[in-house]
């Protein structure tokens, strides 16, 4: 039978997949090793608790723009991402 690529496609198509998912799965242990884990999935409500302290404290202290910076340079977040969190952060605890 003859896959969507043929022969040697399909076994070079399944190798990068194979690879790709023992990556990922790396990604995953790294990430979970440096509790960046939470934060590298977005900004949720449940994320919004796992933030560095240096970054909760920015927040705390109604420097919302240091913690969004500061909360990019750990992770490598996104400035919508890193937005999305600290102001999650903020709301709640009131601010």
């Amino acid at each position: 039978m003859f896959g969507l690529f043929g022969g040697a496609d399909d076994r070079r198509l399944a190798d990068i997949t194979r690879r790709l998912a023992n990556i990922e799965r790396k990604l995953d242990a790294l990430l979970r090793h440096s509790g960046l884990d939470n934060i590298a999935q977005g900004a949720s409500a449940d994320s919004a608790f796992d933030l560095p302290e240096d970054v909760r404290y920015a927040a705390d202290v109604n420097e919302k723009i240091k913690a969004i910076k500061l909360l990019r340079d750990q992770t490598g977040m996104g400035l919508a991402e890193a937005k999305a969190a600290v102001e999650a952060y903020q709301h709640s605890r009131g601010r």
